[in-house]
Formats: C-alpha cells, sequence, structure tokens
C-alpha cells in the first residue's frame, strides 16, 4: 500500500463509526504508520443520502485517501468518488449497493412513521447483521451504536434507502474499485456486486465467507484482500 495513502471509513445505516474498532485493529496490525479518518454521521439529524453526502464533503482528509465505505455508505462513497477524483484515489465497497438491494422493502415505506423501530428486538437485528457470528462484544457495540442514534436519524436513513441510485456517478468513476462480497449476506444479495460488475470495467470482485457485517465478523480477512488490492 503507498505508504502516503490515508484511509477514509464510512460507517453502516448507524453512521456511529463504532463498529469500526474490529477493522481498525487489523489495519493498525500490518500498517500501523497508516492514517485512518472515520466517518461518522450526525447522530440527532434525520438526513437523507444528498445531505449526507454534503456531511460528508466536510469530512474529506486533505490528503489523498482510499475511501472503504460499508454498506449504507457505498452510494456515498461513490459519489463523493466521483467528485474528487485526485483526491480519492481508491475506492473499496464491503457489502453494499448503488441501488436498493431489496426492492421489496419499498413496499413498507409508507408505514416506517408508525414502526417502532426502536423497539425492534436485538436477536432480529444482530441475526441480519451477523448471522450468528456475533461474539458478545461486537452485540455489545451494536447495542450502544443504535441506542446511540435517534429514532427519526435511522428512519430517514432507511427510507433514503428504498430511492437510491448511485448507478450513473458509477459509471463514471475512473479510480480502480474493490467490491467485497459476503458469502452468507442476508441483507445485500449477488445482483448488487453483477450490478457494479456490469457498470464498471475496473471492478475487483472479492467473495469472502461471512455476514453482512463482514469488517466486523472477519477484519483480518477483509483487510489482507484490500491492503493487498491497495
Amino acid at each position: 500500500m503507498p505508504n502516503s495513502l490515508e484511509l477514509l471509513l464510512m460507517p453502516g445505516m448507524d453512521g456511529t463509526g463504532e463498529m469500526f474498532a474490529p477493522l481498525v485493529d487489523a489495519i493498525k496490525t500490518t500498517a500501523p504508520a497508516t492514517k485512518i479518518h472515520i466517518l461518522r454521521y450526525p447522530r440527532d439529524q434525520p438526513l437523507d443520502y444528498a445531505q449526507l453526502l454534503e456531511y460528508a464533503l466536510t469530512k474529506l482528509p486533505d490528503a489523498p485517501c482510499a475511501v472503504i465505505a460499508e454498506s449504507f455508505s457505498g452510494p456515498i462513497a461513490i459519489k463523493l468518488a466521483a467528485r474528487f477524483p485526485s483526491q480519492i484515489e481508491r475506492v473499496v465497497l464491503s457489502t453494499s449497493f448503488v441501488r436498493n438491494p431489496l426492492p421489496w422493502l419499498a413496499l413498507i415505506a409508507p408505514m416506517l412513521d408508525f414502526l417502532p423501530l426502536a423497539q425492534a428486538p436485538d436477536w432480529l437485528l444482530e441475526q441480519q447483521l451477523f448471522n450468528g457470528h456475533a461474539t458478545p462484544e461486537l452485540k455489545l457495540a451494536l447495542a450502544r451504536a443504535t441506542a446511540s442514534v435517534s429514532p427519526a436519524a435511522m428512519r430517514v436513513r432507511l427510507k433514503a434507502i428504498f430511492s437510491v441510485d448511485a448507478g450513473k456517478c458509477l459509471s463514471q468513476l475512473s479510480q480502480p474499485l474493490l467490491y467485497l462480497q459476503a458469502d452468507a449476506d442476508r441483507l445485500v444479495p449477488d445482483r448488487c456486486a453483477q450490478e457494479i460488475k456490469t457498470a464498471l470495467a475496473h471492478v475487483s470482485i472479492r467473495r469472502l465467507a461471512g455476514p453482512h457485517c463482514l469488517l466486523q465478523i472477519a477484519p483480518a480477512r477483509a483487510w489482507q484482500e484490500i491492503q493487498s488490492w491497495l
């Protein structure tokens, strides 16, 4: 990996960045001098994709960087990279998407204002994200992260996924792109990786064993792939 290339980590839908601890540990083990920036979205503001993009613009490192975007943040990373090709030199997407990964979920959009998202059982969320592989530490970290974000913010982010479309920006990317695909992902189906591959010739896809939260369950393996590719 180029010594001068900094890393910007962009979080999943919780937006806190707290779930990156396992990945940061893996990075520091093999590349201790790497400068790591973690993007953290406002926890109490109901911002949609367009607003979160503008927020992310203010948090870009001054130096050239590689972006590692997890799940929800993929469309934002793609749009940032399309706008700043000289500043963002590499793009890594982990279990992410360009458009709504589960179109049928859009059917519940009208009900989201009434669903008690804050009361969703922890076991259901853990099953979808970790697929039975979560450690007690990861379960606790997830509970802390989700509890710290306002229900209004989570609701707006969930709604935003239903209509997001970063396809045009994806086709404009000149940077190399690495896509990490989890073989046991319950939230992002295979077609999301294939959609990216079809739209962008210079993409590398690595399929790894693990659930949706690949960077938390298999951080060392994921970082090995990222570091080798960089």
